[in-house]
């Protein structure tokens, strides 16, 4: 009878672990393809064609296996929203295959990209880029 308790773990782990994995399902392998309905992976790489002059290196990523993005302006925190809005406005609501707040902690995760703000900070500023309205280029 001993021996069977050993090997449970108790609820309150079980339900940490559920909640981490409901929070982050992705992995440092996770690729930004991987977000994305396959219907939308052609606007997904003119998007990378459009923002690889605010990446680092200007080299465009490839967009399959691109897992991180690394902006050249990280104190510029409109001009990241901007490329971000520019993906959402491009691929719509139900383009990518995760929660919306599931992507956002993707992009602000520093294995994916060097955002230094938080995924609300970056959530709400895409947000009012794509509310009132996406300025042609910053």
């Amino acid at each position: 009878m001993e021996n069977k308790n050993k090997n449970r773990q108790s609820m309150s782990k079980v339900q940490a672990a559920r909640q981490q994995k409901r929070r982050y399902p992705f992995t440092e392998k996770t690729r930004l393809y991987d977000l994305v309905k396959a219907s939308n992976h052609p606007a997904l790489a003119q998007w990378l064609n459009d923002i690889s002059p605010y990446l680092k290196g200007r080299a465009l990523p490839n967009w399959k296996k691109a897992t991180r993005l690394d902006f050249n302006c990280t104190h510029r925190q409109d001009l990241i929203s901007w490329c971000i809005a520019l993906l959402l406005k491009e691929i719509g609501k139900n383009g990518i295959k995760c929660k919306k707040s599931v992507f956002f902690r993707y992009l602000t995760s520093s294995e994916h990209s060097n955002i230094p703000m938080s995924e609300d900070e970056l959530k709400t500023l895409t947000n009012n880029q794509l509310r009132f309205g996406l300025p042609p280029c910053i």
